[in-house]
């Protein structure tokens, strides 16, 4: 985290020296502007961008043990450990009571502009809102509200000038920015730089504003003097734009300064290289180590050669003779623990009845390496291994009886392997249970096989039908019906022309009367007309049906209020 901060911190001052020396008396300022903003992000991502380069390494060099060399005095790990901790939690207290005081500093700013805007009167003007104050303060500007003097407002005591200015302010969105930098400056109160180019961001503010309102026409001397009028020296709202008397130099200065496009571009792309050396300085780095077998061909070794191997052949058998000490050193059978978890399981096992005893499958597998971990020694001194039974083979089936047959309530008995006779009740059987559909056929079968399967499937459905995962056999089919009488079919009728709902006082179409005709004697505005049921105006169906004289209609009407459909003869 240090790390990081460190970097960060770099990043920013150097861009701010660059500002500072090549930008900021410079007249293109919505370029400034961006810069300011862009370069905290920029400052920020650097240190989190990391190269990875891959290191291949062909041989390994083992260095020989010293004894001669003098080793650093011995510190226990836990006690660094311990006090590491201890720095840490009070850094990152402070660092949270900093974060907490600066955000309750931010939100009391942000509330007493809220206040001032609700609890004062107000005034539009075309985008912006002139909120007028009691107090004696000096014009500033947040988000599209300008904060004005009431009396010196009504009075027209304040210049045509000091309003564009504002006005620029809240158009151009300054306090965007004002709320981002404010934000930033929560997360690092601590950095300096933050502070710095907060004042740069201001002041660029004011450049901005400033030049906008030469380019309206106002003359540069009568504007100086205004700014000079309205200057103050007293504390600026935090998250607000206003006039303040200590950077009113640096703005006449820059007022009077007009830069060329060829100087931008030329200065634009210093930044380039710039960029580059950040990234190349203040990135992170990882190497990843890839290890490659070192091929050795054939050649004359001198003397030192022939000794570098010489002593690597002596560490190596050094190394051996280490590892065969190790392993005659190694524990011969079980350990303590081991012995007793082993005595614990056979004594259980050994006080269970040996004619039926119970036994854990686990139990039964530990059991059997521990004792095959034993030495002969231990072994005659450990519990004696249990004598565990074979399970017994389960009883031969014996002949289904009669009764068992037809499903009914019966006992029998039977003898097993140890002569034991156990006595059997057998319940009363549904044996009209229907047998279970047959399998599915599988994949590798053969085709005949599928033949026959399809064949035992098909018999078996006629018989039994399944719902719901039950099987039940299937009911007779009834009788077929008696073949129909066979007679001449009968000539379609004709279509109705006019079907009569219901009518009052209503002409009916007749064949005297052609439908056009009838059509026009139901010209009314409480008639809803319909043509293949679709609704249509008079003046439609008018049309349709002097085109299809020969047109099917149906009328449903009450007191001279109702439907009347029209549909095609097909």
């Amino acid at each position: 985290m240090i790390s990081y901060l460190l970097k960060f911190s770099a990043c920013l001052a150097v861009f701010m020296l660059f500002y500072k020396f090549f930008l900021e008396k410079e007249s293109f300022h919505k370029f400034k502007r961006g810069y300011l903003l862009v370069i905290l992000m920029i400052s920020a991502i650097i240190p989190l961008i990391t190269f990875i380069t891959y290191v291949e390494i062909a041989s390994i060099e083992i260095p020989a043990y010293n004894s001669e060399i003098a080793t650093p005095p011995y510190v226990p790990e836990h006690m660094l450990e311990g006090l590491a901790e201890f720095w840490s939690i009070i850094l990152w207290s402070i660092y949270l009571i900093g974060v907490l005081v600066f955000t309750i500093r931010f939100g009391m700013n942000l509330s007493n502009i809220l206040k001032r805007i609700k609890h004062n009167p107000k005034f539009k003007n075309h985008s912006v809102i002139h909120v007028l104050l009691n107090d004696l303060v000096h014009p500033h500007t947040f988000l599209n509200y300008i904060f004005l003097n009431k009396s010196k407002y009504e009075a027209h005591e304040i210049p045509k000038e000091v309003l564009l200015h504002e006005e620029i302010h809240a158009k151009q969105k300054h306090a965007l920015d004002i709320l981002f930098i404010e934000i930033l400056q929560i997360l690092f109160w601590f950095n300096p730089l933050i502070y710095f180019i907060k004042k740069d961001i201001k002041l660029n503010h004011e450049f901005l504003a400033d030049q906008a309102v030469l380019n309206h026409g106002f003359e540069l001397k009568n504007y100086q003097n205004t700014l000079l009028a309205f200057s103050s020296n007293a504390t600026e709202p935090q998250l607000a734009n206003a006039i303040n008397y200590s950077s009113i130099k640096k703005r006449f200065t820059v007022m009077k300064t007009h830069t060329s496009k060829h100087i931008i571009w030329v200065r634009s792309l210093v930044l380039l290289p710039l960029l580059a050396t950040l990234i190349y300085s203040f990135s992170g780095r990882e190497e990843v180590i890839k290890e490659t077998p070192q091929i050795l061909l054939p050649q004359e070794k001198n003397k030192n050669e022939i000794n570098v191997v010489d002593s690597v052949k002596k560490e190596l058998e050094n190394v051996n003779s280490l590892e065969v000490d190790y392993k005659n050193k190694q524990q011969k059978g079980a350990s303590k623990e081991q012995i007793a978890e082993y005595n614990k399981l056979a004594k259980h096992i050994n006080l269970q009845n040996k004619d039926n005893p119970i036994i854990k499958i686990k139990d039964l597998e530990r059991l059997k390496y521990l004792y095959n971990l034993m030495t002969e020694e231990q072994r005659k001194s450990a519990e004696p291994f249990p004598n565990i039974p074979s399970p017994p083979a389960p009883p031969a089936p014996e002949a289904v009886s009669e009764k068992d047959k037809a499903g009914k309530a019966h006992t029998y008995k039977y003898t097993n392997k140890n002569g034991r006779k156990i006595k059997v009740k057998a319940e009363k059987k549904d044996t009209k249970t229907p047998p279970p559909p047959p399998p599915p056929v599988p994949e590798n079968a053969t085709k005949e096989q599928k033949e026959k399967y399809q064949k035992i499937s098909e018999e078996y459905y006629k018989k039994y039908k399944v719902e719901n995962g039950k099987v039940s056999e299937r009911e007779p089919l009834p009788p077929a019906p008696p073949a129909p009488k066979t007679s001449a079919p009968k000539p379609p009728k004709a279509p109705e022309v006019i079907e009569v709902v219901e009518k009052q006082n209503i002409p009916s179409p007749s064949s005297t009367k052609s439908a056009f005709e009838f059509v026009q004697s139901l010209k009314n505005d409480d008639i809803t007309y319909y043509y293949n049921k679709k609704k249509v105006s008079y003046d439609e169906i008018l049309k349709i049906v002097k085109k299809e004289p020969n047109i099917n209609i149906s009328t449903n009407i009450k007191n001279n209020k109702g439907t009347v459909k029209f549909w095609s003869v097909k």
